[in-house]
């Protein structure tokens, strides 16, 4: 009976260990596979879009500064699909922000998003405008420049006409100083002209206001020349020519200027087009930090229950080992205490006491229990006759105790 009692005990405990562990096991997978269908209806589709948002942000800047710098339309063209993509993705974001409330950061970001969003594409529009000013300028300065080096060439060959016909008539010495003052005039105001055309698209190219002020410093230089020419000169043909060149002179200024205050104002929309850039990104970063964050706590979740399986079979394994060993022992041990009384009786040796022993101990169970009990009430001359003994009355002793013997069961 206690042999049975502890079979059944042990691999109770192992069958009630496994059952633990599978239920943990199906209440972790269930919570696995919530949030599993969490991750994909909801983490995964907000992470796509922020990250197309944050691409679409960086590939923005790039757009708008290149257009800024080159004023190619394509450029124009690339910056305007982008802010429109950047707010189809923040749409997007907010669907899922109103259906799924627990996107916390993403409803608070949201707003500020937006916010930053609008002001990018007032700052888009003030570059457009800047950059079609800009394009303005720039003709108006070629045509100014042009026009500038133009009259400034009729006056030049005027005065080699006249000096010619100086020269041809013998004209005295101070007429030819005066003309040929007049002539290096001019020629210095041409100079001055293409110095200044070329500083201006040299600062176009290179978007360096400081060659453009090097390009406006050369116009006093021009003016202050203009002056001196027009005091010495008399006819009203070269007085004309003078004040073509003066009118196209300031055309010239006022186009560089132009340029100047155009360029200043985009490196100022530059700065708050970076700011505000920086603050959509830091906000679109924070959000996919969250939803990072709570995909790593769904992994970790996963590991968690892998580990507790490993563990609970490692479990099993080592208590299914402890209950076999304790039970091997808990048959081993008795049927060994039986073999050897079969074979102290056998060579009949038991006494009374060994018999009382052995009973006491509980090795014996049932119906062998109960006869040894018998043959310890019984004469004690009775109980010291031995199988193999060799008088008359052992024949009858063996045939008395046979039946109590063959009683003595292993079980």
């Amino acid at each position: 009976m206690r042999s049975g009692f502890a079979v059944v005990l042990g691999f109770g405990m192992v069958i009630l260990i496994i059952c633990v562990l599978a239920g943990i096991s199906v209440f972790n997978m269930n919570v696995i596979i919530e949030d599993a269908t969490r991750v994909s209806e909801e983490y995964t589709p907000v992470a796509m879009i922020i990250s197309d948002l944050v691409d679409s942000t960086f590939l923005s800047i790039g757009a708008w500064e290149s257009y800024a710098f080159s004023r190619d339309p394509v450029f124009l063209e690339k910056g305007k699909r982008l802010l429109v993509e950047i707010d189809k993705y923040l749409t997007e974001a907010k669907v899922y922000g109103e259906k799924f409330p627990n996107f916390v950061l993403l409803n608070k970001s949201l707003p500020e998003c937006m916010a930053q969003v609008k002001k990018l594409r007032e700052l888009a529009l003030e570059t457009e405008k800047g950059v079609n000013l800009q394009n303005e300028f720039a003709t108006n300065q070629s045509v100014a420049c042009g026009e500038l080096i133009r009259q400034a060439n009729d006056y030049l060959c005027s005065q080699h006409e006249t000096m010619i016909e100086e020269f041809s008539e013998s004209a005295s010495f101070w007429h030819f100083s005066n003309r040929l003052q007049k002539i290096t005039q001019i020629t210095e105001i041409i100079a001055l002209a293409h110095e200044g055309r070329v500083k201006f698209w040299n600062a176009l190219s290179a978007q360096d206001t400081y060659i453009l002020e090097e390009a406006l410093e050369l116009i006093p230089k021009i003016t202050a020349l203009l002056d001196a020419l027009q005091k010495g000169t008399r006819l009203e043909v070269n007085l004309r020519q003078i004040e073509a060149v003066r009118e196209a002179t300031q055309g010239y200024k006022n186009s560089i200027e132009g340029s100047l205050a155009v360029w200043t104002r985009l490196a100022e929309i530059h700065s708050q087009r970076t700011q505000a850039n920086e603050i959509l990104l830091e906000l679109a970063s924070g959000v996919s930090d969250s939803v990072k964050a709570e995909n790593d706590r769904i992994v970790q979740g996963a590991r968690t229950t892998r580990y507790v399986l490993v563990s609970g079979l490692i479990l099993v394994v080592i208590i299914s080992v402890l209950v076999t060993l304790f039970l091997t022992n808990s048959v081993t041990r008795p049927v060994d205490k039986r073999v050897r009384f079969a074979q102290t009786i056998a060579a009949g040796n038991l006494s009374a006491e060994e018999l009382s022993v052995l009973l006491d101990s509980g090795d014996l169970q049932g119906p062998a229990e109960r006869d040894m009990e018998e043959m310890i009430t019984a004469d004690p001359s009775e109980l010291d006759c031995t199988i193999n003994a060799q008088e008359p009355n052992s024949q009858s002793c063996t045939d008395r105790y046979a039946p109590n013997l063959s009683h003595l069961s292993l079980t």
